[in-house]
């Protein structure tokens, strides 16, 4: 799996606009998961939740941690595995 393959799995590369909806459990491009991560982000990184969803930049940066923390593997987005 790659990072493109995540993009377009999980949020058509940015085209589905429900990627962007603050509302809903998971957000931004890579569909980063409220729960488990919004409070970490903030508190080690200082980015709302606003940000990881709606700034694109933010949410690769973001997805990058959850890849690192995952031990460099794409079990978060294992649903998108082909």
């Amino acid at each position: 799996m790659s990072l493109w393959h995540v993009d377009g799995c999980e949020s058509t590369w940015g085209l589905d606009a429900t990627a962007y909806d603050l509302t809903r459990p998971q957000g931004g491009r890579m569909q980063i998961d409220r729960g488990t991560w919004a409070a970490f982000f903030l508190e080690s990184e200082g980015w709302t939740w606003e940000q990881i969803v709606l700034d694109d930049r933010t949410n690769y940066e973001a997805a990058l941690r959850v890849w690192e923390r995952a031990g460099r593997t794409w079990g978060p987005w294992q649903a998108c595995a082909p």
